[in-house]
């Protein structure tokens, strides 16, 4: 059974053949798979310990953004890492040529595989082995993962002093839903979340 993959915002424009005015359609659709990933598995897959997930957290690290430029830590980059989110992004784009070839389609699978990497982080059982099999993650430690992640995001952040390129990464949750305060942690470390 092929996994199924999050439906992207798609943009798609109409075509005039002379007679025709030109006519633009924006079809616009949310990652619905993805946001349900990421609810259900921060939900079901991070509910232990009691704590409130809007209390914040005791010795929170400063933030990169209060950092000047070269302050900012010089991490290596996982080649496993971006192996493994070179092939989801592989997967990924074959799913969506499939739905559709005659689409215009504007994806970020590394965009993508990070959010799932931060719900990984909260998956376990069968769950974590689908997220892991899906995400080509097999071989990789929570660890090496989340450290791979933060170095790859402090590399794009700091490729070139000219451009200006900021991830932002946040977790929702309802009020009275208790999660893991290791899970939280972990996303606010590693992704800033």
């Amino acid at each position: 059974m092929e996994p199924n993959y999050p439906e992207m915002v798609i943009l798609e424009q109409g075509i005039s053949n002379g007679d025709d005015q030109m006519n633009h359609q924006i079809l616009s659709r949310i990652a619905t798979v993805m946001a349900v990933s990421i609810l259900l598995t921060g939900i079901l897959g991070c509910v232990s310990e009691k704590t409130n997930a809007l209390d914040p957290l005791p010795n929170s690290e400063p933030s990169k953004e209060s950092m000047s430029a070269d302050q900012k830590p010089t991490l290596a980059v996982d080649t496993n890492l971006v192996d493994a989110n070179t092939k989801f992004g592989f997967k990924l784009f074959s799913e969506i040529l499939k739905q559709d070839t005659n689409k215009n389609v504007f994806v970020s699978p590394t965009s993508i595989a990070i959010a799932l990497d931060m719900a990984y982080n909260g998956a376990s059982g069968e769950t974590q082995e689908a997220m892991a099999k899906v995400l080509e993650l097999e071989g990789l430690s929570l660890d090496q993962l989340n450290q791979g992640n933060n170095a790859l995001k402090a590399s794009l952040e700091n490729a070139d002093p000219d451009v200006q390129l900021s991830i932002a990464n946040s977790l929702w949750a309802n009020q009275g839903i208790d999660i893991n305060p290791k899970f939280i942690k972990n996303n606010q470390k590693f992704y800033e979340a």
